[in-house]
């Protein structure tokens, strides 16, 4: 009898444990979620973020966080339509959580990470060189302007 008295009290403290946990979770996705809201409606950035390969995390309607979860699992709930467009997510389970549609504005490529492939970045590069070369010139071309305006405005002198 009083090692069930016991193990009933061990069990009422893990409950009031998990409980604080859950209200502080709710507490955090809450006072995120109003952040939002009040960063769109002021028309101000949100922090920057880069999504990876990363495992997801998400907040139900009750601010539980769920997860791990792979992207294409996340990709799959999505389209099944078990998530909505406004769920929150996040890549860290203590991270800063945004709306799916904040992420993914076109939920057609949510949840894909494109790993580059060799090609690309040799394309990038090039595409940084012309860029380069391109502000060289145009450089070059505004500082001949200013000698010509020079020249001719001391031969009007």
């Amino acid at each position: 009898m009083a090692s069930l008295v016991v193990t009933n009290a061990i069990w009422q403290q893990q409950q009031q444990q998990q409980q604080q946990q859950q209200q502080q979770q709710q507490q955090c996705v809450q006072t995120q979620k109003e952040k939002l809201h009040v960063s769109e409606h002021n028309g101000q950035s949100h922090e920057e973020f880069t999504i990876t390969n990363d495992l997801w995390y998400y907040a139900d309607d009750e601010g539980n966080i769920h997860g791990p979860c792979a992207g294409q699992e996340m990709r799959q709930l999505l389209k099944v339509g078990y998530f909505s467009s406004d769920l929150f997510i996040s890549q860290s389970p203590n991270g800063q959580f945004y709306a799916i549609s904040t992420l993914f504005p076109d939920l057609s490529v949510a949840f894909q990470f494109k790993m580059k492939s060799p090609r690309d970045y040799i394309v990038e590069a090039a595409a940084a060189k012309l860029a380069a070369a391109a502000k060289e010139k145009d450089e070059i071309q505004r500082n001949e302007a200013v000698v010509r305006s020079k020249a001719k405005a001391e031969g009007q002198t």
